[in-house]
């Protein structure tokens, strides 16, 4: 345990480079019947982004012949407005609107336990970003965490589909 000594009603402060620390967003989609993830790294997460990845996604889904595909998006700003405009642009440029029916399921604000993204983010903190050395880069680490999460399955489908029946997803 810390100790300071400071005058009363004050804090200590301490200094942290967080305004200026590097970051890296990851755009995570869980495809809650097989577990299956598609996991992308960006430097940047707007709407414009998360439009893009999603668009991808879909076009994917639809190559697989899926005509339909519910989309769960947590309370975050960027999947509003703008970012729904942003993908019906982007799959009408593709010409994929027509072969896939989108349904957005949007959770309530404060709900974790509903997103899957969110179970599964926490095991990649417990499995994978916890265990690597303190002098990585984030190149380093951007590159190991692509090739586990390509090499290996987090969770079984079965886990999956209990976490769903459990909160009734």
């Amino acid at each position: 345990m810390f100790y300071a000594w400071a005058p009363r009603n004050s804090r200590p402060q301490v200094k942290s480079n967080e305004r200026h620390r590097r970051r890296c967003n990851g755009l995570l989609a869980v495809d809650a019947l097989t577990g299956q993830t598609d996991l992308q790294l960006k430097e940047q997460a707007k709407a414009e982004d998360i439009a893009g990845y999603l668009a991808q996604l879909v076009v994917k889904t639809a190559e697989q012949g899926y005509s339909k595909l519910s989309i769960i998006l947590d309370n975050c700003r960027t999947h509003k407005r703008k970012m729904r405009q942003a993908l019906a642009t982007l799959l009408q440029q593709q010409g994929v609107e027509s072969k896939i029916e989108l349904h957005f399921i949007d959770l309530p604000p404060y709900s974790p336990d509903f997103n899957l993204a969110e179970y599964l983010i926490h095991q990649i903190r417990l499995q994978i970003l916890h265990h690597h050395p303190l002098n990585w880069t984030l190149e380093q680490i951007k590159e190991n965490l692509e090739q586990q999460m390509c090499s290996r399955q987090l969770q079984t489908p079965s886990r999956f589909r209990r976490h769903c029946n459990i909160y009734g997803v």
